[in-house]
């Protein structure tokens, strides 16, 4: 579960915080890209949609504290678990 305190100004606005968001994501979509295309030269397509799952599911650890959320361990387990 994530939390934000909405009495405080929108996350992204501090150009720093912006400016983060803008790196986490960029590295995210580089991070994807390179992965997708080193497992399709590898014969492992089928591999590239769990391989983007993976990455997306990853970049919101470094990006919870830029947006001012606070993510609970438990949000981090497997659903159900």
């Amino acid at each position: 579960m994530a939390v934000r305190d909405r009495a405080t100004a929108p996350a992204l606005a501090d150009r720093a915080a912006f400016r983060r968001y803008g790196v986490i994501v960029g590295i995210e979509f580089g991070t994807a890209a390179l992965g997708a295309t080193i497992l399709a030269s590898l014969g492992q397509a089928a591999f590239i949609p769990v391989w983007v799952c993976a990455v997306v599911g990853v970049h919101f650890v470094p990006l919870a504290p830029v947006l001012l959320l606070s993510v609970s361990g438990r949000a981090r387990a497997a659903p159900g678990g």
